[in-house]
């Protein structure tokens, strides 16, 4: 049922209303003012970037003035489902692909046909397109995208008596290859990890656990939605993770952040992240950039390279004061020279074939995974795809920390699933 999804948020709703009051797109001397929520606005890596382009908009726009609305990564998906239940939402809602289930059946926002214009939505890859509908319908659009892709140190290939130009193309292979480096030592005597996979009980992490389940060939749901947690693919998925903690090839129950951290100071030979996660490398070490490398999706010997698609979003709310002006922003904020600037700051993917050909795509860290759309799988929607994230953290963390066999493991998960899905 829609809304079911947020009665938290609606609890919340007395105690923080007046937080938000003012009402929507207030005229002052004639300016529209166009609220857009976004957690890239309050990040020291993007900031100054969004400042930018707020400013650009607005001098292109001189009768509009942009308000952007700041919240933690962490917080965002909360507080926007509190502004839209008070009535007062954002114009545009900066998301990550996790919350479009959520998002959608809600009941807040609205679709974006008929907002931002056709030539646009078809010129978004067609795997990207089609996973970002909900029920047939288009929520949102893409600002940029990212399978999660493998990092690794060339610096710790070679010293391990690897060769750089050859990284592992299978989980097999990566296994072989995460054990010799894990034989490594830091300069200071601290050990290396050879491959990190995030399991922390975080939704992002939650996120990368899923991708990870797909690319063996299983999943949570199969196409009529059925649950398949205690498939081979997963059983063997979760092998393969219970492997790797016992071998202790992976840090214990990581955060993404984790990771980057360890990736940064040399500690970490190959983990599975995001694009946008070289930001946060670079911030701990500005000289990383010089022995990273990345490669698609993995897959193994018996089923095809994979992930799910992680992006950055961008929905209107179906109250918002401006949704004209928000569609315009949108296109604006996407426009070839504006993703041009943003590849300066940030490394991900374009969505749309029309930009495929940007120079800033053609980097030697980037262009391995020009064909990367093609390796996206679509993930049935489920409105508490938030919750399944949560829970598959702690199916992870039943096989790794948890001692647990896979079949103990996903027996659980589908206790949970047949309680509450």
């Amino acid at each position: 049922m829609r809304r079911l999804s947020i009665l938290m948020a609606l609890v919340l709703t007395g105690i923080v209303a007046m937080a938000f009051a003012g009402g929507a797109a207030e005229e002052e001397d004639g300016q529209r003012v166009l609220k857009i929520a976004s957690w890239s606005i309050q990040e020291a890596g993007t900031q100054g970037y969004f400042e930018e382009l707020a400013a650009d908009f607005e001098a292109a726009n001189p009768d509009v003035t942009i308000e952007w609305i700041g919240f933690p990564y962490g917080q965002l998906r909360e507080q926007v489902l509190i502004q839209a239940s008070a009535g007062d939402p954002p114009d545009v809602v900066q998301t990550a692909r996790g919350w479009l289930s959520d998002f959608a059946n809600s009941g807040f926002f609205q679709p974006m046909e008929g907002l931002v214009s056709n030539a646009y939505i078809e010129d978004i890859f067609p795997e990207i397109r089609e996973d970002l509908r909900y029920e047939g319908t288009l929520y949102a659009v893409p600002w940029f995208y990212s399978p999660f892709v493998l990092f690794y140190n060339t610096d710790l290939f070679e010293e391990a008596g690897l060769d750089p130009a050859s990284p592992p193309e299978t989980y097999e292979e990566a296994l072989q290859v995460a054990s010799r480096l894990a034989e490594l030592q830091d300069p200071d005597g601290n050990r290396v990890y050879g491959l990190g996979i995030a399991t922390s009980s975080v939704p992002v992490s939650g996120a990368s656990v899923f991708s990870f389940l797909m690319s063996f060939g299983g999943g949570v749901w199969d196409e009529d939605g059925n649950i398949i947690i205690d498939s081979e693919e997963n059983l063997r998925a979760l092998a393969y993770l219970q492997e790797i903690h016992q071998a202790n090839l992976n840090t214990e129950g990581a955060y993404l952040k984790d990771l980057r951290n360890l990736f940064a100071i040399g500690r970490l030979g190959m983990y599975f992240d995001q694009l946008w996660g070289m930001s946060g490398v670079m911030a701990i070490n500005e000289n990383a950039m010089d022995y990273t490398a990345v490669r698609p999706p993995l897959g193994t010997a018996s089923s095809p390279a994979q992930s799910t698609l992680e992006a950055h979003l961008m929905m209107i709310p179906a109250d918002a004061a401006e949704p004209e002006l928000a569609a315009q922003f949108i296109e604006f904020a996407t426009a070839r020279d504006k993703i041009r600037e943003y590849l300066d700051v940030n490394p991900f993917l374009v969505a749309r074939a029309s930009l495929s050909d940007v120079p800033e795509q053609q980097t030697e860290l980037l262009a391995p995974l020009a064909s990367a759309a093609e390796s996206i799988a679509a993930v049935p929607k489920h409105p508490r795809m938030t919750d399944v994230f949560l829970e598959l953290t702690s199916l992870a963390q039943r096989v790794t920390v948890g001692g647990e066999s896979p079949e103990e493991a996903v027996r659980a998960f589908r206790q949970w699933a047949d309680r509450e899905l």
